[in-house]
């Protein structure tokens, strides 16, 4: 136990920050207080918040982002020597989930289906993955080749 020195609560060790410097691995500001903390010294600095917002995003690598390891990620891309999983031509440069397993941005491994090259990756993403709308276009295009 250890009490915060911001909000006067006696709180277990897990509850506050960690401190590598510290004797027990801790520092004496609790999680919550240390995170309102933050939260304002952002509001009242928004550039910082950017900058710092900006260095977080740069500082991962997609691979990583998406719970993948280093070699998994390699090992995806050599499988058509860094091309488009898709297309086979484009160089690959996203990484392409499930939506319906993990919505938003950034997956999980589990959901990782390969690697794809911009244009592919639009060509699934604005159908929303869609079969019916992909089906139709492939349609509406040999209409119009032929």
């Amino acid at each position: 136990m250890k009490t915060c020195r911001v909000c006067g609560l006696e709180k277990p060790l897990e509850a506050m920050v960690k401190d590598a410097k510290a004797k027990d691995g801790r520092k004496r500001i609790c999680k919550v207080c240390d995170a309102a903390r933050m939260r304002q010294y952002f509001k009242d600095n928004p550039e910082k918040y950017e900058a710092n917002k900006e260095m977080a995003r740069k500082a991962r690598p997609q691979w990583y982002r998406h719970g993948l390891t280093e070699e998994v990620y390699n090992e995806l891309l050599s499988n058509y020597d860094g091309k488009c999983h898709a297309c086979k031509v484009e160089l690959a440069t996203n990484i392409d989930h499930d939506h319906n397993h993990c919505p938003g941005m950034y997956g999980c491994m589990k959901c990782v289906r390969g690697l794809l090259c911009q244009g592919c990756n639009l060509a699934l993403g604005i159908p929303k993955e869609d079969l019916d709308k992909i089906q139709g276009l492939m349609i509406y295009l040999s209409n119009i080749v032929e």
